[in-house]
């Protein structure tokens, strides 16, 4: 579906690595490869076909994202070409998301999600602080070089709560070079939804939490994936003890009027990811009921589209436009998409009104209705 100018809210810069990119470094890495190697069987590997978990979905990670764990540069590449991309679909304002934990060696090791992952002997220790470095320069060629505004958001993982103040220090190092928020990420199955200090579970979060609190005292932004892979009181978790500003994905909020209603009053934004929403298994489309974004948007919910992990739903975002345009929602209803999406960014204020102009503009939209 042809539509610009776009906005995008939640990417995983580490979910959008180029196949070809990937293949590639795989390759001059000498890193294991799937099957026989080949790049078809590479594709096959990591690409998700059919619904099932959210788990089943992360697992081509542990395939391709070897390629750049470790290698500074590859990282800055993988930045760069992330705003190419994005640049190529029509997106002048991007915000993308990634744990810099997840993109060295030893903790992506570590990572739970992510334990069948085969490790790159060859990868250099490297710090936090230089991955954040390294996409800060990928992005900052990248907007020069094609014309696009991008954006950081640095995630915790549920389940290493350890690495969570170290992020928050960083999202407050570099909140001046484009880091505009802070996000969780992970599976939400086995979290307790409902705050409960007897629960060993809920202790086991006591630190993101803290750290959520203390980036609200600060003023740092904050999205949190919620009602994904959890239920709907997951939503109301994230927005009550996590301070959330935006949930990502949401799609389950639908589940619960109460806590629905509580998000369209207070014009709770959501993430909305069409592709890997089905993909995850978090909606079902075959007991005949809508996708919850159609919902969103006759209930003039504030929503946006994005397209979560590329390179393993094989989706760029002008496909996830037409998948909601067969779903049914309106041309109007996806310009209105964008303009909620810049409306709730991170971004600073000069850049949120300038963005806002020329989607008006191009909309031919009267900012003052």
């Amino acid at each position: 579906m042809v539509f610009s100018p776009k906005v995008e809210l939640h990417v995983h810069l580490d979910g959008a690595l180029k196949h070809e990119t990937a293949w590639e470094l795989l390759k001059k890495k000498n890193l294991p490869l799937p099957g026989n190697g080949t790049y078809q069987e590479f594709l096959d590997s990591i690409i998700v076909k059919e619904p099932d978990s959210l788990m089943t979905f992360l697992r081509g990670f542990g395939i391709f994202l070897p390629a750049v764990i470790g290698d500074l540069e590859a990282i800055e590449r993988m930045s760069y070409e992330f705003c190419e991309c994005s640049a190529e679909q029509g997106v002048i304002y991007v915000e993308a998301r990634y744990c810099p934990f997840l993109l060295m060696p030893d903790s992506f090791n570590q990572a739970n999600f992510l334990s069948q992952a085969t490790g790159n002997k060859d990868s250099k220790q490297i710090s936090a602080q230089e991955v954040v470095e390294a996409t800060i320069k990928g992005f900052q060629r990248g907007e020069k070089d094609f014309g696009i505004i991008a954006r950081t958001i640095l995630c915790c993982i549920r389940g290493k709560p350890e690495w969570s103040k170290d992020i928050l220090g960083l999202c407050i190092h570099f909140k001046d070079q484009g880091v505009v928020g802070i996000d969780i990420a992970g599976d939400e199955a086995g979290e307790t939804p409902i705050a409960g200090e007897e629960s060993e579970l809920r202790m086991l979060d006591k630190e993101d939490i803290e750290v959520f609190e203390k980036a609200a005292e600060l003023g740092i932004h904050r999205t949190v994936h919620a009602g994904e892979a959890g239920p709907a009181q997951m939503v109301w978790k994230a927005l009550t003890v996590m301070k959330a500003e935006r949930i990502g994905h949401g799609y389950r909020v639908v589940e619960d009027e109460s806590i629905y209603r509580h998000c369209l009053d207070n014009d709770v934004h959501f993430e909305c990811c069409p592709t890997s929403s089905l993909l995850t298994g978090s909606v079902s489309l075959n007991d005949g009921k809508p996708h919850p974004i159609t919902r969103f948007a006759q209930d003039g919910a504030s929503f946006s589209i994005n397209t979560d992990d590329p390179t393993v739903t094989n989706t760029n975002l002008s496909d996830e436009y037409a998948l909601c345009a067969k779903w049914g929602l309106t041309l109007v209803q996806l310009q209105e998409a964008n303009i909620n999406a810049m409306k709730n960014s991170f971004a600073e204020p000069d850049v949120k009104r300038a963005i806002m102009e020329k989607l008006y503009s191009a909309y031919g939209i009267d900012k003052l209705n």
